[in-house]
């Protein structure tokens, strides 16, 4: 597995009126090998915005924005891209001192699929002083990736994985979390959470329609071959997730976050590359008045992927993985900064996705300016 990230960001504006452009970009090649021989492809990302926030008063603010995003899909025989255009608005307002509300809409136009209308409603209210209620609930799409529309592989019914007749997936989303501070410095957030999808994209099994397919024999003499394929139920995500932050003064926090995760498929049974249990945990200290370093950690448990390699296929649960980051960020005074980071500080290797690798240790380095 091979990737690259880019951005490259301006933001300009005063008190009242800010801008942002960024440009950002990313490229991946993945080979996998389970089998004897191998299936590879490059997937390229690029995504030119802008964002604005416009004060319209202490209380009230409005955040908006454009976007392009073209994503391109390299295979073994052919090359594809397509490109969305979107616009989007939040509405930010603070009713009073112990209630707030907002409201974003946006709206996507897919070159292929059209266009597709997404809302998020949110608030949060101050119930007394130790204790705070907050909420959010909206809607979502995803439209297939073209490696889920044109994608191909020795191992896939005809050697293609790709469904040109998918559609969008499309979500509805719940929330609800109360907040306790028992402290003025530390906060817990515990919060309860449903995802229901329908026309999930899933990767599954299907008869090929010539029983001599070359991929029952790379499937190791298997009666069906894998295909990307439409859920024709309904698809849940739900769980409950834990939020503690605590200020230590001097510059010192710690963040600690904790999700229980049961992701069900159509027919109610537990899907696949969701892990059940993901910690993690964020420990920020300045040194003086320049320097910032931030430790984090990623602890992920039991999660559940296919196995390919034998006939029947079976679910393996994949192994638990630990990461480790490592941030800092010097300031030069006259709004330049420094900054770096080190991801998969102990190099461990580790799968998501069973058969495919994962980026090994990793060093950033950049400079912030403003004018």
């Amino acid at each position: 597995h091979d990737s690259m990230a880019y951005r490259l960001s301006v933001e300009t504006g005063g008190a009242d009126l800010q801008h942002s452009f960024s440009l950002t970009g990313m490229a991946d090649e993945n080979a996998t090998e389970s089998r004897p021989g191998f299936s590879t492809f490059e997937g390229r990302r690029e995504t030119l915005a802008y964002r604005g926030v416009l004060a319209i008063s202490a209380d009230t603010r409005i955040l908006f924005g454009v976007e392009n995003e073209t994503e391109s899909y390299e295979g073994a025989s052919a090359d594809y891209d397509v490109s969305t255009n979107a616009a989007m608005v939040l509405l930010q307002h603070r009713v009073n001192a112990r209630a707030s509300a907002s409201l974003a809409a946006r709206l996507d136009d897919h070159e292929t699929f059209g266009t597709f209308e997404t809302y998020q409603l949110s608030g949060r209210i101050q119930l007394s002083e130790r204790f705070a209620l907050r909420g959010n609930i909206g809607t979502g799409y995803r439209a297939p990736s073209l490696y889920e529309l044109f994608g191909a592989s020795i191992y896939c019914a005809a050697g293609i994985c790709g469904n040109q007749r998918l559609e969008p997936e499309e979500s509805d989303s719940l929330d609800v979390a109360l907040v306790v501070s028992p402290t003025a410095n530390l906060s817990i957030d515990i919060a309860s959470f449903r995802i229901k999808i329908s026309d999930l994209i899933k990767y599954d099994q299907i008869v090929p329609a010539s029983g001599d397919d070359a991929c029952l024999d790379f499937n190791g003499g298997a009666t069906t071959c894998g295909r990307y394929m439409q859920s024709l139920g309904n698809s849940t995500n739900e769980g409950v997730e834990l939020r503690l932050r605590w200020r230590l003064g001097d510059g010192r926090r710690v963040d600690l976050n904790h999700t229980y995760l049961d992701a069900r498929t159509e027919t109610d049974a537990r899907d696949i590359r969701r892990p059940r249990h993901v910690t993690n945990l964020q420990v920020v200290h300045r040194f003086g008045e320049r320097t910032d370093m931030s430790l984090s950690l990623q602890h992920v448990q039991n999660a559940l992927d296919t196995d390919f390699s034998t006939f029947p296929y079976v679910n393996v649960q994949l192994d638990d993985y630990t990461l480790v980051n490592l941030a800092a960020a010097y300031d030069f005074g006259n709004s330049r900064r420094l900054t770096a980071r080190v991801e998969n500080l102990l190099n461990e290797q580790y799968q998501t996705v069973l058969g495919y690798g994962t980026p090994a240790r990793a060093f950033y380095v950049g400079v912030q300016q403003r004018f």
